[in-house]
């Protein structure tokens, strides 16, 4: 397949990850694809097609046609509404036109933007004691994986986290684990807040340099125009007709002449800048309700808990089911242990990880995996319980394996 330069260079860059969530992929992966086929629209219509044109005298050669059109493509030009004369005095003083040579660049120094937040939180996470980035590729693998090969993918996950958490102590077992943490938590929620800073500028420059700085919703008004048939010619908003001038040699002399130019790319321009406009004003209260969220459910502690329990229900379900016959079963498992589990081991790190999993490889794995983890380390030299409905005693696979693994469920089991 013959690929393009540059273009797969770029898409080898920004592509999908595993450590994101909708809004995030919104924003680094969708808007930076808008923005860059924006770019590759306006920058082929320049490049290849006629940007401008203009209106020549008759007695101009050819050489001096070229010769114009393309001095006022590069040199700019100039607005004047279509009820106003201008004289010479008012003209020192006109607006020029000069942005849509730049809009390719524009639209690709947006797409950098919007990509930046989520180059800087995945650097920044790739620094930390886990890799999220690895554990959920890991747990992705194993969407389509059944029976052993699941159970060994999710013991070496398991083993892989028991790694990075452990070091040695001085209690009793000699072992002891710190828990995930929150710094990966805080740098995402970082990346959020810059992302919705960036999405701030953007919106203040295209109102400021479009709007001419006097309307703070401007694509809110170019719809509304659109609506009540305000077009260009009276808003002088992305013009179609405008006015070049430039100097013409005669006889020791220099006339001025004034030409009348066709802008066919800013109709173009005006509507994918609305388009941008108007998505970037809607990811902008998509992300601040996104991080609000993210924030009360990462550090509330009451509900990390609540998430754990739900990872956990496989466990919780089987000391419900065993509290007839094993008091001592049922305390393994029992809101306490969770608790702790939830508030001293996963933490706002933990809780995040787990809902990356969720996202990318299924909830069904996040539970397998979170069920193995709590037995990995709440009892690393075996399980005590004795023979179970689930298989023999000390075998954590069975436990939550059957209970997810497609084969029984636990109290269909139990019962």
């Amino acid at each position: 397949m013959i690929s393009i330069p540059y273009i797969k260079d770029f898409f080898d860059v920004v592509k999908k990850t595993s450590i994101d969530d909708v809004v995030d992929r919104l924003c680094y992966f969708f808007t930076t694809l808008m923005f860059v086929i924006f770019a590759l629209m306006t920058g082929s219509k320049q490049l290849f097609g006629e940007p401008i044109e203009c209106i020549m005298p008759p007695e101009f050669p050819d050489s001096w046609v070229r010769y114009a059109r393309q001095y006022c493509y590069v040199s700019s030009t100039y607005f004047v509404p279509f009820d106003k004369t201008w004289n010479d005095v008012e003209r020192q003083n006109h607006t020029v036109e000069g942005y849509y040579q730049w809009v390719p660049f524009i639209l690709v120094a947006q797409a950098i933007l919007m990509y930046l937040p989520h180059l800087t939180w995945k650097r920044a996470q790739s620094y930390q004691t886990i890799n999220f980035e690895h554990v959920v590729t890991q747990a992705e693998n194993l969407r389509y994986v059944v029976s052993e090969k699941r159970q060994e993918g999710i013991h070496d996950i398991v083993q892989y986290i028991q790694h990075r958490l452990s070091y040695q102590g001085t209690n009793k077992k000699h072992l002891s684990y710190a828990g995930f943490g929150t710094k990966s938590t805080f740098f995402h929620m970082m990346s959020k807040v810059f992302t919705i800073g960036v999405i701030l500028m953007q919106l203040i420059f295209m109102n400021q340099y479009f709007g001419r700085g006097h309307d703070n919703y401007w694509g809110f008004t170019m719809v509304y125009n659109a609506l009540t048939n305000v077009y260009w010619e009276e808003s002088g908003v992305f013009p179609r007709v405008t006015f070049c001038d430039f100097n013409q040699p005669a006889l020791g002399t220099e006339n001025t002449r004034t030409v009348q130019c066709v802008l066919m790319v800013n109709m173009l321009n005006e509507k994918i800048f609305v388009a941008a406009w108007l998505w970037l004003a809607a990811l902008l209260v998509i992300c601040i309700s996104n991080l609000i969220y993210s924030a009360v459910v990462l550090y509330t502690p009451q509900f990390r808990r609540t998430i754990a329990r739900k990872y956990l229900r496989p466990l919780v379900n089987y000391g419900s089911i065993s509290a007839s016959t094993s008091s001592y079963t049922t305390s393994l498992y029992d809101n306490s242990k969770i608790a702790a589990f939830a508030d001293e081991t996963l933490g706002a790190d933990g809780v995040h990880l787990f809902q990356f999993i969720t996202n990318h490889a299924g909830a069904l794995i996040a539970s397998q995996i979170c069920c193995a983890l709590y037995d990995a380390l709440n009892f690393p030299e075996g399980h005590p319980r004795l023979e179970t409905p689930f298989g023999p005693a000390g075998n954590a696979d069975s436990t939550y394996g059957n209970g997810y693994g497609g084969e029984t469920e636990p109290v269909k089991a139990a019962l």
